[in-house]
């Protein structure tokens, strides 16, 4: 049996003061844990809560969730960004339903063959769950090495990764894996954080190199920055008062892009800033789009803009109205009800243009 590391030690001491009481936490399992983790990626934590309650409400099992729609998955999820992760976990519980009895697997290797599980989620799951020593290394535990162990090869390099990856093993508590995960997690997000760490209230501050060598601001590095790229969107939004009832055309995302699976308006996309007039008086527009010939322009709103990961989308809305829409020879493309419309999975800017436009706060 291996002695617990002096980091492990006292890592372990200021978790047990300083854990916060999580609702994953409180009800350990398999299912519960993995949904955590995916929620978690890429979003705050209060928000995460809320969103765990929600989720766990409608879909208290794998069977619940397996046997939900793409569609009402999505629209859970709605609000939190990054669809595919929902998209992947929906496919990974089906996954498991069909592959294994429904039993999430308890191994390292095998929680891997399960679509949306990556090296992360399947470590945190194997250890918090089922008590083997693998270290889960997320953007807090990458830190926490980093700096403990003075690592200075960029994190995003092979030699970073692996540098990381056996300082992980070499300080992990093999008898607690579970505890001592959620404590490197739980330190890299109290207290080592990216900006201003509070080293002073660190339990490893006497072994940490990067505090003895004043480089706390430069571990972790990275040999590459993240491009961010603009992109320029016109959404044709096609409204009629036919029947009593305002009708709206929308579409739905299938393509291997931002938002898949989600619904939002007939669209064109420019490479650059395009002038909103020249794009309204464009021939091109009607020849696309031909069910804008009887329809008037009403007013535009925009550009806005909407900020995701590595995109920047600048986004204007040209609304039209037309007393009847004709029939829709694209597929992709349907006529439906506002009131429809906002139960459907919606990328955010599409949700709070269709609410604004049903209360009345545009034109």
């Amino acid at each position: 049996m291996n002695n617990p590391t002096p980091f492990a030690e006292s890592l372990l001491s200021w978790y047990a003061n300083n854990a916060r009481d999580l609702p994953w936490r409180i009800d350990v399992s398999a299912y519960t844990t993995w949904i955590s983790e995916i929620l978690l990626q890429q979003t705050r934590l209060n928000q995460g809560i809320i969103y765990y309650h929600r989720f766990i409400e409608r879909f208290p099992d794998i069977s619940s969730l397996a046997e939900a729609s793409e569609e009402e998955v999505l629209k859970l999820w709605q609000g939190l960004g990054y669809c595919s992760r929902a998209r992947n976990l929906h496919e990974g519980v089906r996954q498991i339903i069909e592959n294994y009895h429904g039993q999430i697997p308890s191994s390292f290797q095998e929680l891997k063959k399960i679509k949306g599980i990556g090296s992360y989620t399947a470590a945190a799951i194997s250890s918090i769950v089922f008590h083997q020593a693998v270290p889960a290394i997320d953007g807090n535990a990458i830190r926490v090495f980093s700096r403990f162990m003075g690592i200075n090869d960029p994190v995003d390099t092979s030699s970073g990764r692996i540098s990381i990856e056996k300082a992980a093993y070499s300080l992990m508590d093999q008898q607690r894996p579970g505890d001592f995960n959620q404590a490197v997690m739980e330190l890299g997000a109290l207290v080592c954080t990216p900006k201003r760490p509070a080293c002073f209230s660190c339990p490893l501050i006497n072994g940490c190199i990067a505090y003895r060598e004043d480089k706390i601001d430069l571990i972790p590095s990275k040999h590459r920055k993240t491009r961010v790229k603009e992109r320029y969107i016109f959404y044709l939004v096609i409204l009629s008062h036919a029947k009593n009832n305002m009708q709206v055309i929308i579409k739905k995302r299938d393509q291997n892009d931002i938002w898949k699976g989600l619904y939002d308006f007939p669209s064109l996309e420019f490479d650059g800033p395009a002038d909103k007039t020249a794009v309204i008086e464009s021939e091109n527009l009607k020849i696309d789009f031909p069910y804008l010939s009887p329809a008037e322009l009403k007013f535009t709103k925009g550009p806005s803009k909407h900020i995701l990961s590595h995109r920047t989308l600048c986004l204007n809305f040209l609304v039209f109205e037309s007393t009847m829409l004709p029939a829709i020879k694209n597929k992709k493309h349907r006529v439906i009800s506002i009131d429809e419309a906002i139960h459907l999975p919606l990328p955010r800017p599409i949700e709070k243009f269709l609410e604004e436009l049903i209360v009345g706060q545009i034109p």
